[in-house]
């Protein structure tokens, strides 16, 4: 028994809304991408859910992408903290056990659809970009500050797949950074649960 894999009927479906890990799953199994990037890794919970969702895509392949692999890259920088827009110091490092580096949650058997890169979304989401050139998926969950959030969207949106890719984001309610790009790009989003927001392109 599948899921209705259509954007309404994520939006609608109350049991999916409930936290992000499983709006992120169905958008997965939805878009069928052969490209998602992530920012911001820490235990991993995201990220298995994307990568769980990926080779789910490549066990039920009914040959519609031309049987492509779905391929997570994702960008991560252990052990780093920052100052919130609130003034509130964010330790990456207290999310994770000492000595666990990013993405400790991921099982092995899902790795190999997965690319981790060590960096600064900043350093290294551009060169990512550019060597890609199309993303289906996109997910923000890195730094959450205003100035962080805006860049990556601005970076990003221009790779995003024309027709149905989608750039998600976390914690959209920590400044107005997602609402500001939506509104002076003229774009439409869709924020299911209270800090979760996606746009359509």
């Amino acid at each position: 028994m599948g899921i209705d894999l259509s954007i309404q009927s994520i939006m609608s479906d109350h049991s999916l809304t409930r936290h992000h890990y499983s709006i992120l799953y169905a958008l997965c199994r939805l878009l069928r991408p052969v490209t998602v990037i992530e920012t911001g890794v820490g235990l991993g919970a995201s990220t298995a859910f994307i990568l769980q969702a990926l080779k789910d895509n490549n066990s039920n392949n009914s040959g519609d992408d031309g049987g492509r692999e779905g391929r997570l890259y994702s960008i991560d920088l252990p052990g780093s903290s920052y100052e919130s827009d609130a003034g509130i110091l964010i330790d990456e490092a207290a999310y994770t056990s000492h000595g666990d580096g990013p993405g400790c949650l991921v099982p092995e058997h899902l790795r190999s659809q997965w690319t981790l890169i060590h960096g600064r979304s900043e350093e290294e989401l551009p060169g990512l970009c550019g060597r890609l050139g199309i993303v289906d998926l996109f997910f923000h969950d890195s730094e959450h500050t205003y100035e962080n959030m805006l860049w990556e969207y601005r970076t990003i949106w221009p790779y995003i797949r024309m027709g149905g890719g989608v750039l998600a984001s976390h914690d959209t309610d920590w400044n107005t950074a997602f609402k500001d790009f939506v509104n002076m790009n003229g774009l439409t989003a869709i924020v299911p649960v209270h800090n979760l927001g996606l746009i359509k392109r």
